[in-house]
């Protein structure tokens, strides 16, 4: 898969020529950036209605997503043990009732959701026993269940289960805000949001979400959707790929504020955007790309393009081995390098398993010949 980016996605000037609309007038302060979770306010913490975790590449497995996403995801059940703990110095510090009996102040805790489908620069990680694809949100979800089963205190007072959800509709940074706001803030009453990315993918997802959640309201952020973000460190990626990733980012951000934002000014001109102008939304270039075999010169792309592919995921180098991630780095001992050990060498994965569907028949063909074979010698001898 090449890695030009989709024809029509936020780093290209798409624009209908009919439309003269402006952007609503925005001051600075309407979101606020946090490198730290100490750096937020408590009372900015107890204020948020949901937590949004941005997802980043192709999962390393189902329960496992690349190490800078598993950061966000750690983010993201720190600023939950970041309230419980706020809530519990509260209730030691109250006095007591006259009656004797603490009054313990009620726990609200937002709930997290988790996004994206996956990446336009990589194939789906696809599940083994099913063949279904791995969505990149319901990888970051497993890993969180993970980390709230893991930890006793939280778990007693955080019902993940009914408190993490995913989204799973996205593929680039757009979509992920779009869908988030119409499949579920919007829905659901959110309007308080923090949202977690990686340092590397920060300025064009503030550009991004800035836009989104404040087109359609009248003073834009005042009477519906106050956000904040924070950053995440960009973990487990070479330097290279980050530096080749962030370059991508700032020409992304600035077409964002400059074209896309001042054209695209109602959630239905986002909607005719992705739909007519999005090669990964519109029907007729999904029907295309179904049916039109790519290059090889398109799926390796130059060297720049292996290098922000890089910063996608589960990229795979010739010999079949992941080869995006700095091997140094790593999450509770689980290695950041995935192989694929169990292919024949010099061989992919998917060539692994072409090789084994076409295993039987080239033994049946074995055996047809060698009964010829055999048949033959029997008659020459009997001459």
């Amino acid at each position: 898969m090449a890695l030009e980016s989709p024809n029509h996605s936020e780093e290209e000037s798409s624009s209908y020529d009919r439309m003269e609309l402006e952007s609503p007038d925005h001051s600075e302060e309407e979101s606020i950036s946090y490198d730290c979770i100490s750096s937020i306010p408590f009372d900015a913490l107890q204020s948020i209605d949901a937590i949004i975790v941005l997802g980043g590449g192709v999962p390393i497995s189902p329960k496992l997503p690349p190490p800078f996403v598993q950061n966000r995801c750690e983010a993201a059940k720190s600023v939950i043990d970041s309230l419980i703990a706020g809530y519990e110095r509260a209730d030691r510090n109250m006095s007591d009732n006259a009656d004797g009996s603490n009054q313990k102040k009620h726990i609200s805790l937002p709930s997290i959701l988790c996004l994206s489908a996956g990446t336009a620069h990589l194939p789906q990680l696809m599940a083994k026993h099913n063949g279904l694809p791995i969505w990149e949100s319901t990888a970051s979800a497993c890993y969180l269940f993970e980390l709230f089963s893991k930890d006793p205190c939280t778990f007693e007072h955080y019902a993940a289960e009914k408190k993490i959800f995913v989204e799973t509709s996205s593929y680039d940074t757009i979509s992920n805000a779009y869908f988030a706001r119409t499949v579920h803030t919007d829905q659901c009453g959110w309007r308080n949001l923090l949202i977690i990315t990686s340092e590397f993918h920060m300025d064009r997802s503030k550009a991004i979400f800035d836009w989104i959640f404040s087109i359609d309201g009248r003073h834009g952020f005042s009477d519906e959707y106050l956000l904040c973000y924070l950053s995440t460190p960009n973990a487990g990626l070479t330097p290279e790929a980050v530096a080749s990733r962030k370059e991508r980012e700032a020409n992304s951000a600035a077409n964002v504020r400059v074209r896309l934002s001042k054209t695209y000014t109602t959630m239905f001109s986002v909607w005719e955007f992705l739909t007519q102008k999005h090669d990964l939304y519109n029907a007729l270039t999904l029907t295309q790309r179904s049916v039109q075999p790519q290059s090889d010169a398109d799926a390796c792309g130059d060297n720049s393009s292996q290098l922000l592919k890089q910063s996608y995921g589960n990229c795979t180098s010739n010999n079949g081995a992941s080869n995006h991630l700095n091997p140094s780095k790593s999450s509770d001992g689980i290695p950041t390098v995935e192989t694929e050990s169990e292919a024949p060498e010099g061989k992919s994965e998917v060539e692994k398993k072409q090789i084994d569907m076409h295993q039987p028949a080239l033994q049946t063909w074995a055996l047809l010949f060698l009964a010829s074979a055999i048949s033959f010698a029997v008659g020459r001898r009997r001459i």
